[in-house]
């Protein structure tokens, strides 16, 4: 969402000119403060959910390995 910031400029134009870079340096820090916060969501949940998915398989033929063993044992 861009959120206009409006300046009161009264006079030449150079002073106008200056306002209106202003709002657009304005507006331009905005939307980068939320498209870095909207992809460091977005990266973060996928990093998350490959992490995750990568610890499970491990996991699982860790504890695969393990059973085995002591069923090896058991027998």
């Amino acid at each position: 969402m861009q959120v206009l910031q409006f300046i009161n400029a009264e006079g030449d134009e150079e002073e106008l000119q200056q306002a209106a870079n202003q709002n657009q340096s304005q507006n331009n820090a905005q939307n980068n403060a939320q498209n870095n916060a909207q992809n460091n969501a977005q990266n973060n949940a996928q990093n998350n959910a490959q992490n995750n998915a990568q610890n499970n398989a491990q996991n699982n033929a860790q504890n695969n390995t393990m059973q085995q063993e002591q069923d090896g044992q058991e027998s």
